[in-house]
């Protein structure tokens, strides 16, 4: 009978894998218990956000969509606004109702995509000895704040880029129809949308850029309505190009309605961002400490 050789200074013990499986669990357990405490929370403000986004996405493709319809018909030779069968308004009031469904669609799905991503934050399908290394580098807290902001700023950029690009042909449609003694129809109204890309749809596009940019760029410690003043002063100037021709009509349009679209969206998003942030700092702060 053989005898096992004893273990020479610095070989590794037989049981290595062993010890590492039980310290990766008891990591895991604590980690655990932190983000039990704060999981829901999380889960409903990253869902209300992700929501928003989706909204804000589809609100941009379907602005832009219409935009580009308008200006394909001038250059196809129709007449401002003819021929155009009320297609153009149709499109601005589906994207409302489009973007209401991603908005209820996009918080369904928001928590498995959270979990997806704190799972390879974890290390999850990773050898033992990785996984171990993630767990033990792994702040269920750091993390989960570290998605907050991140979730704010998209949602926040998606939502102002959204709204630039449909909100004020929104509203001057509710206007005009007011005005018109309730007479106006959705094919009038095209007409309004085809000078609107034609003379202002610049405005549209490149402010919708410009906002979400300055969203996104912002510090994590800067509230998302911060120089909400100067984005909106960046999209006055860019109107008068070649709005300042048209007898300044189409600046102060854009001035007036861009002073309830950018700077009072940026405004109300803010307000929405800051009720969320209040209500996960106040769930993480009774989180267990990580050991």
């Amino acid at each position: 009978m053989t005898r096992s050789r004893p273990l020479e200074p610095g070989a590794p013990y037989r049981d290595e894998r062993e010890g590492a499986r039980v310290m990766l669990e008891r990591l895991r357990a604590q980690n655990d218990e932190t983000l039990a405490a704060v999981w829901p929370a999380a889960a409903q403000v990253y869902g209300l956000r992700a929501g928003r986004a989706a909204a804000g996405r589809v609100r941009v493709v379907m602005g832009a969509t219409m935009f580009g319809l308008a200006v394909a018909m001038m250059l196809a030779g129709n007449s401002v606004g003819t021929g155009t069968g009320g297609a153009l308004s149709a499109v601005l009031l589906t994207a409302w109702a489009a973007s209401w469904l991603a908005d209820h669609l996009a918080r369904r799905v928001a928590v498995g995509e959270l979990g997806r991503q704190l799972a390879r934050a974890r290390g999850d399908g990773a050898g033992l000895f990785q996984a171990l290394e993630r767990e033990r580098a792994f702040d269920p807290a750091a993390w989960l704040e570290t998605e907050m902001v991140r979730s704010e700023r998209v949602a926040a950029a998606w939502s102002i880029a959204g709204l630039i690009f449909i909100a004020p042909l929104t509203i001057h449609l509710m206007v005009g129809f007011v005005l018109s003694g309730f007479s106006l129809s959705l094919v009038g109204y095209d007409t309004w949308i085809v000078l609107s890309a034609v003379l202002v749809g610049h405005c549209h596009a490149l402010g919708a850029i410009l906002a979400a940019r300055h969203v996104m760029r912002l510090p994590p410690d800067r509230p998302v309505d911060w120089g909400a003043g100067n984005v909106l002063g960046w999209i006055i100037a860019m109107s008068c190009v070649p709005g300042i021709f048209a007898v300044g009509v189409p600046v102060v349009l854009v001035a007036v309605t861009g002073l309830f679209v950018v700077y009072g969206g940026l405004v109300n998003i803010e307000q929405r961002s800051s009720t969320e942030r209040l209500f996960f700092a106040h769930v993480a702060a009774t989180a267990p400490p990580r050991a």
